[in-house]
């Protein structure tokens, strides 16, 4: 292990960026210039980024499968390495553009409850466009992807800043294993989520 920590930065390749256009190439060596990290780890934020917001937009075929562009994608290093300002200015677009549909959903949110209640019952309870969430369980997941796709068409990113955070939500709440969903959930499968208390479902 101490042969292998000492040496392993002069070991890991870089990943090959000439399979992205220069325009990326070019973002992803200025962002890491500006951080002090690898190429490695903004390229692999960066293309998980745009993976959850092509969703199941779009897909590709390899000759035997069709696969959507879900990547579940992890950095590891040192805590010196700049794992998470790596990651700082990839998302930075992406939760300027969450913190606002967010801001927009509060105010809509608060139009809809001042209404009476015929008023509500001809109205539809407004919905926010999420981008990007960190801590939730996954039962909370899956009503927001349902949410999400039906305004965007589009996908979520979850981003939870330490491993840790994600396995510890893995089966938050819930007395089966959650793992189940999130493996169907990169596979683009459809998952379908009832309720007691629902006749419509998700």
């Amino acid at each position: 292990i101490n042969d292998f920590t000492a040496t392993y930065k002069d070991t890991v390749p870089e990943l090959p960026l000439d399979g992205l256009t220069s325009e990326l190439q070019d973002i992803i060596r200025q962002f890491a210039g500006e951080q002090h990290s690898p190429s490695n780890f903004v390229a692999l934020a960066l293309l998980t980024a745009f993976g959850s917001l092509i969703g199941k937009r779009l897909k590709v075929y390899d000759g035997a499968w069709e696969n959507y562009m879900n990547l579940y994608s992890c950095l590891v290093g040192y805590s010196t390495d700049g794992k998470s300002p790596s990651c700082k200015p990839v998302l930075k677009p992406i939760q300027d553009i969450a913190l606002k549909n967010h801001e927009e959903y509060i105010k809509e949110l608060e139009e809809y409850n001042s209404l009476d209640i015929d008023e509500r019952k001809r109205e539809h309870r407004p919905i926010e466009k999420k981008l990007i969430i960190d801590s939730v369980t996954t039962e909370k997941l899956l009503s927001d992807l349902y949410k999400t796709r039906k305004l965007m068409y589009g996908g979520m990113l979850a981003y939870p800043d330490e491993l840790d955070t994600l396995f510890g939500n893995l089966d938050r709440y819930s007395s089966g294993s959650s793992i189940g969903y999130y493996l169907r959930a990169w596979d683009g499968s459809t998952i379908r989520v009832d309720r007691k208390y629902d006749d419509y479902g998700e």
